[in-house]
């Protein structure tokens, strides 16, 4: 049954670009994760249990 399906030239490039596409996505988050710095790690794992104390304070006008 597959032997009937023919695959232009062009048919095959598609899912190679794409793979590439998304291999060098995700290998540059991987290099950037690995280059952060420690404090920024840190920072960033604790994002999740923050109440907000890292935020600047909001002015509210109490009128």
């Amino acid at each position: 049954m597959f032997r009937r399906v023919l695959y232009e030239e062009w048919h095959a490039t598609v899912p190679i670009l794409a793979f590439l596409l998304t291999f060098g996505v995700f290998l540059y988050f991987v290099v950037r994760t690995l280059r952060m710095k420690r404090s920024k790690v840190d920072y960033m794992a604790g994002l999740p249990l923050d109440n907000g104390k890292h935020l600047p304070e909001q002015k509210q006008n109490h009128e």
